[in-house]
């Protein structure tokens, strides 16, 4: 929200943003094995640069992905989407409505590895219950990789009106697999070099039209 001060071009141009996340470490579940209170003191310490380029040295890129505030422990919900929106007086653009992609949730405790990102629809859903003007559709992690066993996390999405597709990675690249694809709780990466051809990801695949939802794939970005 801080990291730059300028006007939008068009800003009378209705715009539907496509893809932008939300969230906060300490409410979002994450599956870290770290105290909520933990993550907050994190938060407020990535504020000073020493302590953003030591944690940037255990994590490279950190710093260029997510600002001067560290995206591992970001706090991003309705008021900062908006604000940013709105741009610095009110002189952003005109964003009518926006797309929530997935951020990364863990749920603790559930024993049904395609069950554990679900809970990350159910807190878009209730973001844009308070804050109208975003989420209007949800695009939320489904593990395509485990083939059909997928399909419970698929028939709990269909419940949530909002959710229009699910995402896995297929973003992969030696020696930065753990920025470029999906990561679970154990450090695995979901996405590999030759996902896409994989027999159990096209079956989970394959599974996506029967629920009328469309595929994100994540290609690559750095």
């Amino acid at each position: 929200v801080l990291q730059y001060d300028e006007d939008a071009v068009d800003p009378d141009i209705a715009i539907f943003d496509p893809h932008h996340h939300a969230g906060s470490a300490w409410t979002w579940e994450k599956g870290w094995p770290v105290h909520d209170n933990i993550l907050s003191l994190a938060w407020w310490c990535a504020l000073k640069p020493s302590l953003q380029d030591a944690y940037a040295v255990q994590f490279p890129g950190a710093k260029e992905l997510g600002g001067v505030r560290s995206p591992m422990v970001l706090h991003y919900e309705g008021e900062e989407i908006l604000a940013d929106m709105r741009g610095p007086g009110g002189r952003g653009h005109n964003v009518v409505g926006s797309i929530f992609l997935d951020h990364g949730w863990v749920s603790k405790g559930v024993d049904q590895e395609c069950m554990k990102p679900v809970k990350e629809a159910d807190a878009a859903a209730d973001l844009h219950r308070r804050y109208p003007q975003i989420i209007n559709g949800i695009i939320p992690f489904a593990n395509l990789s485990l083939g059909a066993e997928v399909e419970p996390a698929l028939q709990y999405y269909k419940k949530n009106p909002l959710v229009v597709g699910v995402r896995h990675s297929l973003a992969w690249a030696e020696g930065i697999a753990r920025l470029a694809g999906d990561v679970n709780e154990k450090g695995e990466v979901n996405a590999r070099t030759m996902t896409a051809y994989d027999a159990k990801f096209r079956e989970g695949f394959a599974l996506i039209s029967k629920y009328g939802f469309t595929y994100d794939s994540w290609l690559f970005h750095m």
